[in-house]
């Protein structure tokens, strides 16, 4: 199980009647400072992590007509089937690497479960739920939420949030688990979540100048209602971070760069192998929705990327 359904999984272990999440929008997450300050003629980026992804699927479905959407993009833009994964292969250690530029033995994250030799333990992220039961729910809660980006990710391999900083470019993460940056953001800890744990309602973490994650960091409310209650994962779903993409382009407020985390298919390509076409439809027919949005006068996409990791 990936770490991006740690927060569902322990659904089933804490609390199962929940009738949703209250939420409040912190002050610093003001949409207003989100938005690029280099005009509407600067081309911004949007990155689109598709966890699982395999080029196996993408040409069956493209064979058989059934991805245009992806057929697009690869018409459009670039398609590459030949990249090799930094290892382990694990999502928060290549996440790690790819928002870096630097190797696990750098940057400091070298898998969902590990032993830090520093504080002489083992550190989870969220492995199942199995796991989070024998090692507690606070422990990986807290290394999750607020060590990983907080303490384990070296303070010297600087993530490209924190680079597009310094150059004075904004940039936003959608759903990543790894998003640090410089601007400070506050975490909301849903009641019942906090109850079996002893985290603080309110954490202080620091990210890119827009950073959602799920239910625990939406700006959205009162602005644009997205799917963030418990029966859609806490809002760690495509659907949640496809309509954050499209309420930032539509209030015309993107920045430079912003990274989208995509999970939904994950599941699925585990259960049915690398060449599993249904999810791959599913996230085709997202992506239409994206495109369709991108593509107002002025903001048109020039070139798109498509590429297929593999271990």
């Amino acid at each position: 199980m990936r770490i991006q359904n740690i927060l569902f999984g322990m659904l089933s272990l804490v609390l199962i009647t929940v009738m949703g999440c209250q939420h409040k929008q912190p002050a610093e997450q003001d949409l207003l400072r989100v938005k690029s300050e280099q005009g509407a003629t600067h081309k911004k980026v949007i990155f689109l992590m598709i966890d699982s992804l395999m080029a196996q699927a993408i040409d069956k479905g493209i064979s058989q007509k059934q991805l245009p959407t992806f057929q697009t993009l690869i018409e459009h833009g670039q398609y590459y089937k030949d990249l090799v994964s930094s290892f382990p292969t694990m999502s928060v250690t290549i996440d790690s690497t790819m928002l870096t530029g630097a190797y696990p033995n750098v940057h400091g994250v070298p898998g969902l479960l590990w032993y830090s030799t520093d504080d002489k333990k083992l550190i989870n992220y969220g492995t199942g739920p199995m796991e989070i039961l024998r090692q507690g729910i606070n422990p990986v809660l807290t290394d999750a939420l607020i060590h990983l980006n907080g303490k384990h990710l070296h303070a010297d391999s600087r993530t490209i949030h924190e680079d597009l900083a310094l150059r004075g470019l904004k940039s936003g993460s959608i759903n990543g688990l790894v998003y640090r940056g410089t601007t400070e953001h506050t975490l909301t800890i849903p009641d019942w979540i906090q109850g079996p744990t002893s985290l603080q309602k309110n954490i202080k973490v620091k990210g890119p100048d827009f950073l959602t994650l799920g239910a625990l960091s939406n700006p959205f409310d009162g602005n644009e209602k997205l799917p963030d209650d418990l029966t859609e994962r806490m809002g760690m779903n495509n659907k949640f971070a496809i309509g954050a993409v499209n309420y930032l382009i539509q209030a015309d407020k993107l920045p430079d760069f912003l990274y989208v985390y995509l999970p939904d298919l994950d599941q699925k390509l585990h259960k049915k192998g690398p060449s599993e076409l249904e999810g791959v439809k599913k996230v085709d027919q997202q992506l239409q929705s994206l495109l369709a949005v991108v593509r107002i006068p002025g903001k048109s996409v020039r070139r798109g990327y498509i590429c297929h990791r593999r271990g």
